[in-house]
């Protein structure tokens, strides 16, 4: 294991908060960059109360990208592909209703590569 890997330990801090220049990166959506602050804090060791957060909070942006991999794009063609009217709009309000999940990943509003079979539900 390296000095970046979480360990199972380590994901029951990830409400602990991170650092405010990190938190902001996270939050929108610039998650290589906010990974490469990350690993930069834990090589210094200077917040060591913060590597329990930090280390899972990495884990968590590398793997978003895996998880949340449709584009918005892609996402309106795999509904017209079943629902030829569906609309941006219809997308948004279903977004807005909290029907459809999405994270943002490197700036871009990204979908579950399974959001279809939830809305056929």
């Amino acid at each position: 294991m390296n000095e970046f890997e979480a360990t199972n330990d380590d994901l029951r801090h990830l409400d602990d908060g991170l650092p405010p220049e990190i938190q902001r990166l996270r939050d929108a959506g610039q998650l290589k960059r906010a990974i490469c602050l990350i690993e930069g804090e834990l090589r210094a060791g200077t917040r060591p109360e913060l590597a329990s957060c930090l280390r899972a909070e990495r884990a968590r942006m590398l793997r978003t990208p895996l998880d949340f991999c449709v584009t918005r794009e892609a996402a309106l063609g795999q509904v017209r592909a079943e629902w030829p009217d569906f609309s941006e709009d219809d997308l948004d309000r279903l977004v807005d209703a909290r029907r459809i999940d999405w994270r943002l990943v490197e700036g871009e509003q990204r979908f579950l590569d399974n959001f279809v079979d939830s809305l056929r539900k």
